[in-house]
C-alpha cells in the first residue's frame, strides 16, 4: 500500500512537471507557476525514491516471514532399565554379595544341625544377572537326589534369594519373583516355570 501511495504521489507530480514545461514550450499561460513547477519536481523525486525503497523493503520483509523455522531434534537418552527386577548396576551388586552372604549364613546353620537349612547344603553358589535371571550352581551330590527334592532344594534356593533381595529394601511388598536356572558346574538342569517360580522343569 505504501508502495502505491508513493508512486501516485509521483505521477501527480510529474504530470504537474510536463503540464508547465509544456506550456513554457508553446508559450503558453498556464495556472502552473514556476514555483509550483520546482515544488512539484521535488516531490515526484521524493516520492519516487520512496516508493522504490518500500518496495524492496517490503519483498526483503516478506521474505523474512516466510523463513520457516525448523526445531532443533533433540535425542533424549534412553532411561530404561532392562534388569528383570528392576534393579541398577550397584543394585546388583549389592544383591549378588547378599546373595553370597545369606548362602553362608544358611550352610553354617546346616553345618550346626539345624535340618531347616539342609537343603543349602546342596547349593555351591547363586549369582544373579540382570538378562539372566538368578543361576542356582548346585553340587554333585545334588544329582543323587530325586526330583521332588530337587524340586525342593531349588525352590528353597529361590526362596533365600527373595528373602535377600527384600533384606536389601527391593523387595518389601513381595511381588517380585525371581526367574532362575540350576546349573551343576556348566551343564544347565532346569529352568524355573514361570507359571511357578519355585518350580522346574527338569533336562
Amino acid at each position: 500500500m505504501l508502495f502505491l501511495f508513493f508512486l501516485a504521489v509521483a505521477l501527480i507530480s510529474a504530470v504537474v512537471v510536463f503540464l508547465w514545461i509544456n506550456a513554457k514550450m508553446k508559450n503558453n499561460k498556464s495556472f502552473i507557476t514556476g514555483k509550483i513547477a520546482g515544488i512539484a519536481s521535488v516531490i515526484c523525486v521524493i516520492s519516487f525514491g520512496v516508493s522504490v525503497s518500500s518496495l524492496f523493503t517490503g519483498n526483503d520483509n516478506a521474505s523474512t516471514d516466510s523463513t520457516v523455522a525448523v526445531p532443533k531434534k533433540t535425542t533424549k537418552k534412553s532411561t530404561s532399565n532392562n534388569d528383570q527386577l528392576g534393579l541398577s548396576k550397584k543394585d546388583v551388586e549389592t544383591f549378588n554379595q547378599s546373595l553370597i552372604d545369606g548362602l553362608n549364613e544358611d550352610q553354617n546353620y546346616a553345618n550346626s544341625g539345624d535340618e531347616g537349612y539342609k537343603f543349602s547344603q546342596y547349593i555351591d553358589t547363586l549369582a544373579y544377572d540382570s538378562n539372566r535371571g538368578l543361576k542356582i550352581k548346585v553340587t554333585s551330590d545334588f544329582l543323587n537326589l530325586s526330583e521332588s527334592d530337587k524340586n525342593t532344594v531349588a525352590g528353597k534356593a529361590v526362596g533365600l534369594a527373595e528373602a535377600q533381595l527384600a533384606i536389601i529394601g527391593k523387595n518389601n511388598d513381595g511381588t517380585k519373583k525371581i526367574h532362575s536356572n540350576v546349573y551343576q558346574s556348566d551343564t544347565k538342569l532346569a529352568s524355573a516355570k514361570f507359571s511357578n517360580n519355585r518350580e522346574f522343569n527338569w533336562k
